[in-house]
């Protein structure tokens, strides 16, 4: 319930503060008897020549959600490097288009590939290639029941346009200048509306990050400035993607919210051993256990 915490906002929702119970689902054991496949298969789409480490950020994460398995579609460039940097991941390089973004030749590799896949995280690092774009609609477009986590330059009005009221559970996790490209504002309402109109959850990442889905508002207040740092949002695009693959929650709201609980409280911690000035971004990732205990 609102109690007052927010001030005078320009929309009468329901709000609400994320509690440390979000985790809960990632905390139980595991049943004796499983496999890797038990527990999702996370596609992640992502990385340019202009942006290689976003790709990395990306899996490392997903990585660390609880996926069983991860695969990766990176530019071929940086595929081999990648496999060596994180070899518990699957890497697949992509053609390249001739700004070294993946293009759209890639389909029917991925294509064939897709059939595995419990989640798809697309958008990180990409850059605003016409050819990735158009690659990313046509694979959610072409596979509407897969769910779908979208960052950074995936996240375009034509591309939420083509794929408005999708059936998957959907996820977009712009900061504010990505967000203004889809609405007039950042405003408690114009987020509302934004998640109303595309039928996609938006966790809207800001000092205090919120996640809207159903008309409900919900506030992250962990991590805060030690979280301003490029590659955070890497994280929490691919903490998503591998908790939603992963099914433990039964909205893609909720995984989203559980995500961006878990990566604050990784980066407080972080922060207390290693000061909010010398922590980067990659050293966050190495807390997420951490954040759990």
């Amino acid at each position: 319930m609102d109690i007052g915490f927010f001030g005078n906002r320009d929309w009468p929702s329901q709000r609400f503060i994320i509690s440390e119970s979000i985790s809960e689902p990632l905390k139980k054991l595991r049943p004796s008897v499983s496999d890797k496949r038990s527990y999702g298969h996370a596609f992640v789409l992502a990385g340019s020549r202009q942006y290689p480490g976003a790709a990395l950020m990306n899996v490392k994460a997903a990585l660390r959600s609880g996926a069983g398995l991860v695969t990766a579609f990176v530019p071929e460039t940086f595929a081999p490097q990648f496999a060596a940097a994180e070899p518990s991941a699957i890497w697949v390089g992509c053609p390249e288009d001739e700004n070294g973004a993946i293009a759209l030749e890639s389909y029917g590799l991925i294509r064939s590939r897709i059939g595995k896949a419990d989640a798809l995280l697309a958008g990180s690092g990409i850059t605003a290639s016409a050819e990735t774009a158009a690659l990313v609609r046509q694979i959610l477009s072409d596979f509407p029941e897969l769910p779908a986590v979208l960052d950074a330059d995936a996240i375009t009005k034509q591309t939420m346009d083509a794929l408005k009221g999708r059936p998957a559970p959907s996820i977009a996790t712009p900061h504010e200048g990505e967000f203004l490209r889809i609405a007039k504002d950042a405003s408690d309402k114009s987020l509302a509306e934004a998640c109303g109109e595309y039928g996609f959850a938006i966790l809207l990442k800001s000092s205090a990050t919120r996640s809207c889905s159903d008309g409900h508002i919900v506030y992250s207040t962990h991590g805060g400035p030690i979280l301003s740092r490029g590659g955070s949002g890497d994280i929490l695009a691919g903490l998503c993607c591998g908790i939603v693959a992963s099914k433990k929650f039964p909205s893609p709201a909720l995984a989203a919210l559980c995500a961006s609980d878990w990566l604050g409280r990784a980066a407080e911690l972080a922060a207390r051993e290693l000061g909010e000035t010398a922590v980067a971004t990659s050293d966050i990732i190495k807390f997420l256990p951490g954040a759990l205990l």
